[in-house]
């Protein structure tokens, strides 16, 4: 917007209807800033798309403070309740690189003193809310923790605790990997809500264990890991939770001698990954129809993991927490 000047030739501020004081940039370029940052897309590459459309240059410091907006919008967020809660919320961890400030100096380029940063792995703990008759899923619950230790995990708990999502207002299941960390934090704020173990984490960690016969060909070797899989999946497939406890006792007689190890890993922790079936009967005597696949898997929330992986290997690694709030909410 050009200058308003007086006859006397002193600058005058004018109240425009239509343009903020100091605004340099149109509402619509702040919402295309926010939605390429959605689709992955870095600060070099949003301002080669934006100077192309307004033959014109924005500068990285102005697209990194809109950004970084986006993720001042998370402590409200965080303190609005919930208008619904969820009947089931599945939790998850994924790790990444944040930049911290560190007591050394040194000098740039240009000769200024600044902090040498070092990168630190910490995890994003995220809670994502189902609603198992209707196949609603929404993440209603994130915080960036120090490691996948209680206090984090109760950090987490505790924001959905204030947002509304506690056994009073119909939280009825949790989902979680089985991690030491989760399971301290749960009896502290959610030791009343039943727990269902990821039956995905379990077959992995099962997989992991097979030890396959040195003798056999790499083919045969596939064939052999994948009949002892099948057997062990079918487990989790049965109808009812008497028939499910069947066919893992009839798994771990056959394969007790061949594959201990494989054997040890099913059977421990193994009540936890029958939660569901409990949880299932619970639901149809209210009359309502709950899905297994809601209920002991996290294909749902590893898929909106995936996603926000392929966003977090982009940017590679983030200087502030803000900027990865910011990215985090961006969607």
């Amino acid at each position: 917007m050009p200058q308003v000047e007086c006859v006397c030739g002193g600058r005058v501020r004018v109240p425009f209807q239509t343009v903020r004081h100091g605004q340099r940039i149109w509402d619509d370029v702040e919402a295309e800033i926010r939605e390429r940052s959605g689709q992955n897309m870095s600060l070099r590459q949003t301002k080669a798309a934006i100077d192309a459309r307004l033959h014109s240059s924005v500068g990285l410091r102005t697209l990194n403070e809109r950004v970084h907006q986006m993720g001042q919008l998370v402590s409200g967020w965080r303190e609005r309740r919930l208008e619904e809660s969820p009947p089931v919320v599945r939790v998850d961890g994924i790790w990444l690189t944040l930049m911290h400030d560190t007591e050394e100096k040194k000098k740039d380029v240009l000769g200024r003193q600044r902090t040498v940063k070092k990168g630190q792995k910490v995890p994003l703990l995220v809670a994502q809310g189902v609603w198992p008759e209707s196949g609603r899923q929404e993440v209603v619950a994130w915080v960036v923790g120090q490691a996948e230790d209680e206090e984090s995990w109760e950090a987490l708990l505790d924001q959905m605790n204030a947002r509304g999502i506690c056994p009073q207002r119909g939280l009825r299941l949790l989902m979680a990997d089985g991690s030491a960390g989760f399971e301290a934090a749960r009896k502290t704020v959610y030791w009343d809500v039943p727990v269902q173990r990821y039956i995905f984490h379990k077959l992995r960690n099962i997989r992991r264990d097979l030890v396959v016969p040195e003798e056999l060909s790499r083919k045969e070797a596939g064939a052999y890991r994948r009949r002892f899989m099948r057997s062990v999946r079918r487990i989790w497939q049965a109808q009812d939770e008497p028939e499910a406890r069947r066919r893992q006792r009839r798994v771990c007689k056959k394969w007790q001698e061949r594959q201990p190890k494989a054997v040890a890993t099913l059977r421990r922790d193994f009540e936890t990954t029958l939660t569901f079936y409990r949880i299932q009967a619970q639901a149809a005597q209210r009359d309502e129809r709950w899905p297994a696949r809601h209920l002991r898997t996290t294909s749902h929330l590893e898929r909106e993991m995936r996603a926000f992986r392929r966003r977090l290997s982009s940017a590679v690694l983030f200087h502030s927490t803000e900027g990865l709030e910011a990215v985090r909410i961006a969607p």
